[in-house]
Order: C-alpha cells, then sequence, then structure tokens
C-alpha cells in the first residue's frame, strides 16, 4: 500500500489576494489489498473527521434532541435548526478509505487547518 500526497497553493477569493492551500491524497493499494477492502467492508472507515464536522454534529443531535420535549412550535424550530447544522455537517471535511482510494482534494484558507488534517 502506498499513500501519495502532493501539496499545492493558490490564489482565490474575489480579488485573488487571499492564498488556498491543497492537499491531494490518494492510496495506491495491490489487487490483493483491495480484495481485503471490499471483503470486510473497509472502504466506509472513517480515517479523519473534521472539527468542524464533529461541531456540527454535536449540534444537530442536540437540536433534535430538544426538539423532542417541546412544545409544537418550539420543536418545529429546533428541528429546523437540527437540519441545518446536519447539513453543515455533510459540507464538511469526511475521510474515509473508500475516498483515499478513488483520490481526496482538500482545500483550506490557513496551512495550520492544513496540517491539522
Amino acid at each position: 500500500m502506498q499513500l501519495k500526497l502532493k501539496r499545492s497553493q493558490r490564489t482565490g477569493g474575489m480579488l485573488g489576494g487571499k492564498v488556498i492551500f491543497a492537499l491531494d491524497a490518494r492510496t495506491d493499494l495491490s489487487p490483493d489489498e483491495k480484495g481485503l477492502v471490499n471483503k470486510y467492508g473497509f472502504g466506509k472507515l472513517v480515517v479523519y473527521d473534521s472539527e468542524a464536522r464533529k461541531k456540527h454534529g454535536e449540534a444537530a443531535y442536540g437540536h433534535f434532541d430538544e426538539g423532542t420535549s417541546s412544545t409544537i412550535g418550539r420543536s418545529l424550530w429546533k428541528n429546523a435548526r437540527g437540519l441545518a447544522s446536519a447539513a453543515m455537517m455533510s459540507l464538511s471535511l469526511r475521510v474515509t478509505v473508500e475516498s483515499l482510494m478513488s483520490g481526496q482534494h482538500i482545500e483550506c484558507k490557513d496551512l495550520d487547518e492544513l496540517l491539522g488534517s
């Protein structure tokens, strides 16, 4: 198994003055290793979850939990907030074995965030 990493950067933003750091990650597996991943169902195994994803997941769970023991109006509001948090969670970074096998592209606004991923 090989893990191939490629770092890069580009300018972005409306005026092109911001630097965006990128990391491309990909695993090259032998046919035997691919067979084991498929056999044991490791494709969906989470390798990394960003802090933002964890935060939004906890918020969604909290909103849905509060919505179950509230009045109808408050319950609708809490469920709507839960859905919004769940949507934000789905947009946050999650790296799985399967995504590494197909290639994962990650972009960050600062280098510290990229080094943490």
